[in-house]
């Protein structure tokens, strides 16, 4: 998906743009769930949408829960070993929606305010330009 045709779903701002990677802030999600407080969308001139990040500055007043939708569509995760508070879906692993390569979620903070930011890695993040 370029920026083009995000835009139909959601108002972009521009964050930066560096080799040929473009970040924008939203506050929608493209699918208009709503889950988050805000989304970063990583997008590649050449390769389309490489990344998207979703953060939730506490869980305890997210709208829905969208680590309970995660669980349930694709299984419970694994720890993360790079973060030392965080899980991970794989697709060597695990069986993911078409072109997902990971979907990776670290918390921060501490009780009671929580947050957390997701983000799903699309196979293209590889390579994104």
């Amino acid at each position: 998906m370029r920026a083009q045709g995000l835009r139909h779903f959601a108002v972009l701002e521009h964050l930066s743009t560096k080799d040929g990677r473009t970040t924008y802030l939203s506050s929608q999600a493209p699918d208009t769930s709503g889950y988050a407080d805000s989304y970063y969308y990583v997008i590649g001139s050449t390769t389309g949408l490489c990344a998207v990040s979703a953060a939730v500055n506490n869980v305890r007043t997210s709208p829905g829960s969208i680590l309970h939708t995660l669980t349930e569509k694709y299984g419970l995760p694994v720890k993360d070993e790079s973060t030392p508070w965080g899980v991970i879906w794989s697709a060597d692993q695990y069986t993911l929606d078409e072109d997902l390569e990971s979907i990776r979620v670290v918390f921060s903070g501490a009780e009671p305010e929580v947050g957390i930011m997701i983000q799903a890695n699309y196979i293209s993040a590889q390579s994104c330009r």
